[in-house]
């Protein structure tokens, strides 16, 4: 069931060029975060070091069962970077 369990935070974040952004996803399930398709990472935390404009959009946390692979849940975080100062 797609959306019943999991949380994202922060859900909406603005860093600057060259930053770090760190995003955390909340649940019981394993995880994976995705970006357009790609996998990032299968832990809680995604961290985006050194981040540029091209990286701005949406990140998306997946909650599964191990076996199947079925997606219990998606959360979504947005990330918009500025140019530098």
């Amino acid at each position: 069931m797609v959306g019943a369990v999991g949380k994202v935070f922060p859900e909406y974040q603005v860093a600057l060029s060259g930053e770090s952004v760190t995003i955390n996803c909340y649940s019981a399930s394993r995880l994976r975060w995705m970006r357009n398709g790609n996998l990032l990472s299968v832990i809680g935390a995604l961290v985006i070091e050194n981040i540029t404009q091209q990286l701005s959009g949406s990140y998306t946390c997946h909650g599964y069962r191990d076996r199947f692979k079925i997606i219990k849940f998606k959360a979504s975080a947005k990330v918009l970077v500025a140019g530098s100062l």
